[in-house]
């Protein structure tokens, strides 16, 4: 079951992609009135705007004159509408399809119109090589808002302007930098004192054996059990599961990607179980101190009597989940669905281990390249998808779509990703709507290097950092792990050269029990483990077993 969780949240989108495009607002009143309408939005390419007509930046310069709807109508050259001077200084606006932006702007400035606006289904302005004929502003408006300024009577006067906002800071990225390093951070830091424990426990064990000498088969079944629930509480990852992931990983993304609006449900159903077993593992630790021990006869499904207050815990975190379920399209969705993700991510942080650097980095980077060619190549291949204008719509990332809905009809955003709406007010908070996100792969995938715990936090920040300025510069979707990947393998790198204990983390430790370590001699410390530090472990009491001493030297790792 963890394993087919961790799948799913590897396909996650490292950013919510931003428009290329610029935003102008436009405000309504019927003729003669003074007070505007609520503003919508109209998406504009600012390279369509010749130097010296720009779409103003303020009120008293805004482009202003009454309205005249030609839709259905193309506004293409064979057209008539315009006929009779209907246009003249009047912003007009016409259907999308038939013919070419250009083509619907040379009609209207032939006219004398003053701006046009395309009606259409979906935003965005095709690029075009004729940018230089554009005098008059043309941008795209959705039919949803058209439809406001269509109610507003018959004799309407618009403005239009792109006001300029001084603060475009929003903390909405403080929140995503903020969960994105704590998961890091108490993933992490669970993680290595889970481990160190786990040794703990192996050292007294072996230790038992070592003074007993001979193992009785009562003990036997107490440590198999013991090593069961062990084994139940931590999923190692091999090369060959690396691999297998990655493959499904990319399938599922390309399925997800023609069937959106049927696997979408799947994973929305997944990540209620997912995330209410997260919350259920990072709450449980603390709940095993109430004073309850009244349990359940044993059940078929289970290894053990489950305890009641273990099963009320359930049953509360399962109750979160359905209430987001319920609830996930509603304006405060975001805040139950971060906290499902928080306990997810840091949930399988605390689980998965990856028993060496050279597994870490073969995951590390197949997948960095993953987000790479899902986010920057896959337009390449989806550029010739057909729309109304006789020109064919830019290619779009594949990721980008699956992980913001798309032109998905049924409306449903795959959860498994952090979300944070926009929190600072500004004229465009009707038209940003586009919440920020970070998927839990971008949180999990570099979580995973563990090994200088200081060192990786402080590093994945700075990725983080760096993200989000490309985010900014770049104005479009980044793929967060093509700079998270190198920020924290990088430093992972160097620290361990500096210390001389690369090799050591790159092959990683073998556990070998006593009875193998007495009946092949070239099992010893100084032969199970290569490096510099090899004269450390030959130092270690000839009492302990090897096995303690190569975990004392995996402990003196994890506390660096």
């Amino acid at each position: 079951m963890k394993k087919i969780l961790i799948l799913f949240c590897f396909i996650s989108l490292s950013e919510a992609a931003s428009s290329t495009n610029n935003i102008g607002l436009v405000y309504g009143r019927q003729e003669g009135k003074t007070e505007w309408s609520d503003p919508v939005c109209l998406t504009y390419n600012p390279q369509y705007l010749s130097i010296q007509n720009p779409l103003p930046s303020q009120e008293k310069n805004a482009i202003r004159g009454l309205f005249k709807d030609f839709t259905p109508d193309y506004g293409c050259g064979d057209s008539s509408v315009y006929d009779g001077g209907s246009a003249l200084n009047k912003i007009v606006a016409v259907a999308r399809g038939n013919c070419t932006f250009v083509e619907k702007t040379d009609m209207a400035q032939q006219h004398q119109a003053k701006a046009v606006i395309v009606v259409s289904s979906f935003s965005g302005i095709n690029q075009t090589s004729d940018i230089h004929r554009f005098i008059i502003p043309t941008g795209t408006m959705l039919k949803s808002d058209f439809i406001k300024i269509q109610k507003l009577g018959k004799s309407v006067e618009l403005m239009i302007y792109s006001p300029e906002v001084l603060d475009k800071f929003d903390p909405c990225m403080v929140v995503i930098f903020l969960l994105a390093v704590v998961c890091v951070a108490v993933g992490g830091f669970w993680s290595g004192l889970i481990v160190i424990d786990r040794q703990k426990k192996q050292e007294e064990k072996e230790k038992k054996k070592k003074e007993k000498k001979y193992v009785q088969s009562s003990d036997q079944g107490k440590d198999e059990t013991d090593d069961e629930k062990d084994d139940e509480e931590h999923l190692d990852i091999t090369v060959p599961a690396v691999i297998v992931f990655f493959v499904l990983v990319c399938a599922f993304l390309v399925l997800l990607y023609f069937f959106y609006d049927y696997l979408v449900f799947v994973i929305i159903s997944l990540f209620c179980i997912a995330g209410s077993m997260g919350l259920y593992y990072c709450i449980q630790p603390a709940w095993k101190y109430i004073p309850i021990r009244t349990s359940i006869p044993k059940l078929p499904c289970c290894k053990s009597q489950p305890e009641v207050k273990n099963l009320i815990l359930y049953a509360l975190c399962a109750t979160f989940a359905i209430i987001w379920a319920i609830e996930r399209h509603e304006s405060y969705a975001w805040v139950l669905q971060d906290i499902l993700g928080l306990a997810f991510c840091i949930n399988m942080l605390k689980t998965i281990q990856v028993p060496n650097l050279k597994i870490c980095s073969i995951l590390l980077i197949l997948l960095f390249l993953y987000d790479i060619f899902f986010v920057f190549i896959t337009p390449y291949f989806t550029k010739d998808e057909e729309i109304l204008d006789v020109t064919r719509r830019t290619g779009e990332s594949i990721m980008v779509k699956v992980a913001t809905g798309g032109a998905s009809k049924s409306k449903e955003k795959l959860p498994m990703v952090f979300v944070v709406p926009k929190l600072n007010y500004s004229p465009y908070s009707s038209c940003l709507n586009q919440p920020s996100m970070l998927g839990f792969g971008d949180v999990i995938v570099p979580g995973l290097l563990k090994i200088y715990y200081i060192a990786t936090v402080i590093a994945y920040g700075i990725g983080m950092i760096i993200t989000f300025v490309a985010l900014e510069l770049m104005q479009t979707g980044q793929p967060a792990l093509l700079y998270l990947v190198p920020c924290t393998l990088i430093t992972t790198y160097v620290i361990g050269c500096i210390r001389g204990e690369f090799k050591l983390l790159w092959n990683g430790t073998k556990k070998v029990s006593v009875t193998e370590n007495s009946e092949n001699p070239s099992l010893q410390p100084e032969n199970v483990i290569s490096g510099p530090n090899t004269a450390s472990v030959n130092n270690v009491n000839e009492e302990m077993s090897s096995t303690s001493t190569i975990d004392s030297e995996n402990r003196s790792l994890i506390r660096k």
